[in-house]
């Protein structure tokens, strides 16, 4: 009776190898297969936060606006006021000496486009002075500008009259400044020389 050989070593290490690999194969799989649901979720939960941090971001932002809006809001009611008591003073100062010219009307309207007003001033005489005035006068705002007080040359105007001067003017803001009072400089040349000022609160009138 013929005899059989047995099988060799190598072949034997061989399939135990095969069968090694294809058992990694299949673990590997399963692994695979419950990573990636978890890589997704955590995913998801990275863009929620994203989404979290950005809208507190957008809110934290507004309120920081809001908070600046209220105080220029407050500065310019303070400047206003200011303005109302240095007027009020100036003219306790100067009821012993009139001056030659008053402002007789002041009006302040919105004008076509932005940053843009239309002025009405009409100029006068005190009572008992018929000889003519004249001079030039500078218009400048004042207000804020960055959380800073600035005052801002707006335009020159020349007066020469008798009795009244009506004056429609157009004032151009800078789109960055904060207007709360107008100053109002009239450099007179007749009937005597000298320099008068009145200011004004910053106003518009309703259309």
């Amino acid at each position: 009776m013929p005899l059989r050989s047995k099988p060799s070593v190598n072949a034997l290490l061989l399939g135990l190898l095969s069968l090694a690999l294809l058992a990694s194969g299949y673990l590997l799989g399963r692994l695979h297969a419950a990573v990636v649901p978890a890589t997704a979720a955590d995913a998801g939960a990275a863009a929620q936060a994203r989404q979290t941090a950005d809208a507190a971001d957008r809110l934290g932002l507004t309120q920081e606006r809001a908070a600046v809006a209220s105080e220029l809001g407050r500065l310019q009611a303070q400047l206003a006021r200011q303005a109302q008591d240095l007027v009020f003073y100036r003219s306790i100062a100067t009821t012993t000496a009139p001056a030659p010219v008053t402002v007789q009307q002041l009006r302040l309207r919105a004008g076509t486009g932005a940053h843009r007003f239309d002025l009405s001033l009409v100029l006068g005489r005190p009572l008992r002075r018929e000889d003519p005035v004249s001079g030039t006068a500078t218009l400048r705002v004042e207000g804020l500008r960055a959380a800073a007080q600035v005052s801002e040359k707006i335009l020159d105007f020349n007066f020469n009259y008798r009795y009244l001067q009506q004056n429609h003017l157009e004032i151009i803001l800078p789109p960055d400044l904060q207007p709360a009072r107008l100053v109002l400089e009239l450099h007179l040349t007749k009937p005597q020389a000298g320099v008068w000022q009145q200011i004004i609160p910053w106003v518009v009138e309703s259309p």
